[in-house]
């Protein structure tokens, strides 16, 4: 069991590419005065790999934007501030991220009023992606951007109490708009001492390997109900002679 999770380990690690080369920077910024304007995907396929509590979680998420939502706006999401990203793409390109730290609620389109505002504000890290290049684009863009939660029981918000970890929607577990409803294709990838749930409700699975589960599922992610994601470990049973020490 150990080898196969250390492979299954192995395997996602080199999936999620850690170490990008240095993008290359946007010849252009966009005017000072135009404001964020939040992704909206035409397709929105995002992929999670979790093996246990005790390593990282591994997000993959890829989606595809029009070319003309990039020229009309500075494009931006929202993620919390326990993750971690890695890299992004676009059409297979290195791109940069850019964090604002300095905006208002009404900075963006449409305004986030201030309510919304500060909740954001207190959980999750504003980031636009900056395009090199804009007319040189195709008219469809595929993004594809990768991060990671990174020793969970060590996150601020999304830490696991007593083996359940839970990702309200609310949070930003995912880029996506804050006041539009998201069509979200999810898959979830975990071992077998692993167990996922959507929404308070069990998920059909599929076993890929002898320890490796697979759920897909298609929903409909409601802007005032966002999706709420539920992490399960299975607790470790002792064998003979052997003392289990958990992590506290």
């Amino acid at each position: 069991m150990k080898k196969l999770k250390l492979i299954f380990s192995l395997v996602l690690i080199f999936t999620v590419c850690f170490l990008p080369a240095e993008p290359k920077k946007p010849e252009k910024e966009k005017a000072k005065n135009q404001k964020l304007k939040f992704i909206e995907p035409t397709i929105h396929n995002l992929q999670i790999n979790c093996i246990d509590f005790d390593g990282s979680i591994y997000f993959i998420d890829n989606f595809t934007l029009s070319k003309k939502d990039v020229q009309t706006g500075k494009i931006c999401f929202l993620l919390n501030s326990d993750f971690i990203y890695s890299e992004i793409l676009a059409n297979g390109k290195l791109l940069y991220l850019l964090s604002h730290t300095t905006n208002g609620p009404y900075d963006f389109e449409p305004d986030l009023g201030q309510k919304l505002y500060t909740r954001i504000l207190a959980t999750c890290y504003v980031y636009e992606i900056a395009f090199d290049k804009i007319t040189d684009l195709p008219d469809t863009i595929d993004i594809c951007f990768k991060y990671h939660l990174k020793t969970p029981r060590k996150a601020a918000m999304f830490k696991p109490q007593n083996d359940i970890l839970q990702m309200n929607g609310m949070d930003f577990w995912y880029p996506r708009h804050p006041l539009k409803d998201t069509n979200l294709y999810l898959t979830v990838k975990t071992t077998d001492v692993m167990s996922f749930s959507l929404n308070g409700k069990a998920v059909n699975y599929s076993m890929l390997d002898k320890y490796t589960k697979e759920y897909i599922v298609n929903i409909k992610d409601a802007y005032a109900a966002p999706a709420t994601i539920i992490f399960r470990q299975k607790a470790k049973v002792a064998q003979p002679g052997e003392q289990l020490i958990r992590n506290q």
